[in-house]
């Protein structure tokens, strides 16, 4: 037996007259849906069934509106509590949503505890989920009994998890960030390419860079921490030399598509009303407040340094006297390198301060984030175009890469300025993470704002996806109704660390 993929109970018996019995304790099973499987001799399952056990142990939830009647435009104030079934307050996570209710939008009874402990677990759609939920009520438990035994051999292959194969995660997990994924592969064959160490850039004034290394199937993973918005990325391999090798970026949506048909959009004749009304409703919004609309938390800590920490050394060319090439800037200006021109073509070598030795090889060069190998067009390039230069005097590990030294150029506005980069080196369109959306909720707080002309036809009076109880296990929240009359409910839903989850609603009237 098992639920949620964990092992709860395993027993083994041998037949007697064909018969045998197991016997398993109801307070070893999880709540929720469990899986029972019987297993023959030769470890071939043969009959599979399901079991719902009722959630002993839940979150109470509470809510109650300061009134239950209110008119267009004013302040509801709603206090949510949470408790545990001994009344004790718990901390848990929580989210609102504050809509009309009509009859193009009933009361939701999809929830986060009937998700979680039934719908989950099982195919297609099961209809009125809130109604399995009831206790000690003999019909209930009959209809909860049927809904189990239409159900089965539904959560893997037992031939496979008889073997012991281990499962292939197509996606890994970003716990830090969103991780950008690609495939190096050769040009002259089309076959993709192992054990070769590519570059990824955000290239802006807080630049970011990451290095991969190819896998057996030529797949980069670059761990790009807080790259949000949609701006450009750079994509190079480490020896930009060799142009044998091209690097394709996977789109950062999926590209397969849902088996579940939306059906064809069908109304009864007497919502027309209602459906227009909804719609001349959105179409105020977007006229009226398109751009309190487009608000995002950047809740994203912004660390102006760069991936390399705190440089060795640091040049604000404003701080000097111009040069008009950067030979001379690099030459007079930058302390502890070496500018070398070896027939026709530029090199640098970095001082290893530590040991006071200069580097054999290349240092790794930046511009706006981008690493770039060929120093003839570094050198071409416009010093009055560059801000800063900052330095590492010293061996860095960036991944599998491994620099010596580095030597970052950084524009006034973090976009190349013009820079013009070898062919190899993709660069292109991105979107990264998406920043979250601030829910809009004008104010009435004034007698002037109360009396503004602007229409406001709001059906969906508030929206808060996370609101975390105290150890007090209470919160409240505060919003104002719109100009749209009717019958609104306030929907509560949440679960505490430990996993119970409760559900509550209350609802009042907005009127004249």
């Amino acid at each position: 037996m098992h639920s949620r993929k964990n092992l709860k109970v395993a027993q083994m018996q041998q037949l007697i007259d064909g018969k045998t019995i197991f016997v398993i304790n109801k307070d070893s099973l999880e709540n929720g849906i469990s899986y029972f499987t019987v297993f023959n001799n030769n470890r071939q399952p043969v009959c599979e069934r399901l079991f719902f056990k009722y959630p002993a142990l839940q979150l109470k939830v509470d809510v109650k509106s300061d009134r239950q009647d209110y008119s267009s435009r004013k302040k509801v104030d709603v206090d949510i509590s949470a408790a545990d079934i001994s009344d004790s307050p718990v901390i848990s996570n929580l989210s609102v949503a504050v809509y009309k209710i009509d009859s193009l939008q009933p009361v939701d009874e999809n929830n986060i505890r009937n998700y979680l402990l039934l719908t989950s677990e099982l195919q297609g759609s099961v209809e009125s989920p809130d109604y399995y939920f009831q206790q000690n009520n003999p019909e209930v438990s009959q209809a909860t009994e049927n809904l189990m035994l239409t159900h089965g051999w539904r959560r893997f292959r037992w031939d496979d998890a008889m073997q012991t194969k281990s499962p292939l995660f197509e996606f890994a997990p970003e716990y830090e960030g969103h991780i950008v994924t690609g495939k190096v592969i050769d040009k002259n064959t089309g076959d993709p390419v192992e054990d070769v160490v590519a570059f990824l850039s955000v290239p802006a004034r807080n630049f970011q860079l990451a290095s991969a290394r190819s896998d057996s199937r030529g797949v980069l993973r670059f761990d790009v921490k807080n790259f949000f918005g949609d701006d450009g990325i750079a994509v190079q391999t480490a020896d930009i030399q060799d142009s044998n090798y091209r690097i394709d970026i996977n789109n950062p949506f999926s590209e397969k598509n849902s088996s579940y048909r939306i059906p064809e959009f069908d109304y009864k004749s007497n919502l027309v009303n209602l459906l227009r009304n909804n719609s001349i409703g959105t179409q105020v919004r977007n006229i009226y407040r398109g751009d309190s609309l487009q608000t995002f938390f950047a809740n994203f800590p912004k660390d102006s340094t760069a991936f390399f920490g705190k440089p060795d050394q640091k040049y604000l060319l404003d701080d000097y006297t111009r040069f008009t090439t950067m030979e001379e800037v690099m030459r007079e200006y930058v302390a502890n390198i070496l500018v070398k021109n070896q027939s026709g073509h530029f090199h640098y070598k970095v001082l290893n301060y530590p040991y006071r030795l200069f580097f054999e090889d290349d240092p790794l060069v930046l511009f706006d984030g981008v690493p770039v190998s060929d120093m003839n067009k570094i050198i071409a390039f416009d010093p009055l175009k560059i801000k800063k230069i900052e330095l590492m005097n010293r061996k860095y590990f960036l991944g599998p890469y491994t620099a010596d030294g580095i030597i970052s150029y950084s524009t006034y506005n973090g976009d190349l300025a013009g820079f013009q980069f070898d062919p190899n080196v993709l660069i292109l369109k991105y979107d990264g993470l998406q920043l979250q959306r601030e829910f809009y909720s004008p104010v009435y707080e004034t007698e002037e704002q109360t009396a503004s002309r602007q229409p406001d036809f709001r059906n969906l009076l508030f929206w808060l996806p996370e609101l975390n109880t105290t150890k007090s296990g209470k919160k409240q929240v505060s919003f104002f109704t719109s100009d749209v009359k009717g019958k609104y409910v306030v929907m509560v839903e949440g679960i505490t660390e430990d996993g119970r989850t409760g559900v509550n609603t209350a609802t009042f009237t907005v009127g004249n």
